[in-house]
């Protein structure tokens, strides 16, 4: 499997609690969630790419499946053994 490391934007939700649609809006507009991952390349499709955050020869753990559409940075690794 190949290794990638991936910046990827996940959604959020506010924990505040009542707002204006004023504050909402400029809330909206200034949070980001940027997560930052290394993993397995498990699958890949065009809508999405899956990950496995272990492996050991045959079996994986830590499965992580991410739109494609909320990946902003993508570098695949090149690992020696």
């Amino acid at each position: 499997m190949t290794p990638v490391y991936i910046i990827w934007n996940d959604a959020m939700s506010d924990i505040e609690g009542w707002r204006t649609i004023e504050d909402a809006i400029e809330w909206g507009g200034n949070v980001s969630c940027d997560v930052k991952q290394v993993g397995f390349i498990v699958d890949e499709t065009e809508e999405y790419i899956l990950l496995a955050s272990k492996l050991n020869f045959d079996i994986i753990q830590g499965l992580t499946k991410i739109p494609k559409k909320y990946i902003t940075q993508r570098i695949d690794l090149n690992l020696k053994p």
